[in-house]
């Protein structure tokens, strides 16, 4: 084989491969990785001028498939992309918050199963919506208690059990983090009235014998 069919062969490979070009945009944004057609398409890296950061997949220009975006303030997601927004599974690590976030994500945000976990040791594992606990879910506490239950917009909402470290459960309906209503007392209650009209069945029962007795005599 000539030197002339190397050549061309290797011009070949190179125009199967995608086209990789390192581009600083008008608005001061940069991108540096593969396009197809004119589009960013394939492994890139894009670094905008507010010194965000993302690298990972594209698709015909946006951000799609696997990447890390790295925000400016230190704040890092690690996931799934679709049409440019955090879409599928994901991790979010706050910098400078004591919150990590993983499940989930749809339209840019937590939407679905998800877990977050707090610094301090608390924990979420449950259903988001909007970035906010939002249906069923349990919060465990740093000091063993934990709370299984309804959630909405972040704070306890409908029926829960509330499990103490002292081995103590506590049943009921909360409205805003707020108890509103105690199933405990209503179980309690219904066990006393079980109690009384057992007694009082006993007692019947006595007194009918006892007349029976005064008959026979």
């Amino acid at each position: 084989m000539s030197d002339e069919d190397n050549d061309n062969n290797e011009i070949k490979e190179e125009q199967e491969e995608k086209e990789k070009i390192n581009f600083t945009f008008k608005n001061g944004d940069r991108y540096d990785g593969e396009i197809e057609d004119g589009k960013k398409h394939g492994k890139g890296k894009y670094m905008f001028k507010n010194k965000d950061i993302y690298v990972g997949d594209f698709l015909e220009g946006k951000f799609h498939g696997n990447g890390v975006y790295t925000y400016s303030n230190g704040d890092k997601y690690e996931g799934e992309f679709s049409e440019g927004l955090k879409s599928g599974k994901g991790k979010m690590t706050f910098k400078n918050s004591t919150i990590t976030y993983e499940g989930k994500f749809e339209n840019n945000m937590a939407n679905g199963k998800g877990i977050y976990t707090y610094i301090n040791g608390d924990k979420y594992d449950g259903e988001m919506k909007n970035n906010k606990f939002n249906g069923k879910g349990t919060y465990y506490y740093k000091n063993g208690e934990k709370y299984i239950g309804n959630f909405l917009d972040d704070k306890k909402n409908g029926i829960g059990i509330f499990h103490f470290s002292d081995g103590r459960i506590f049943k009921g309906k909360w409205d805003n983090d707020i108890l509103s209503q105690n199933f405990n007392n209503i179980e309690q209650d219904e066990n006393n009235s079980n109690e009384e009209n057992e007694g009082s069945n006993d007692n019947n029962e006595n007194e009918n014998e006892n007349e029976n007795n005064n008959d026979d005599d």
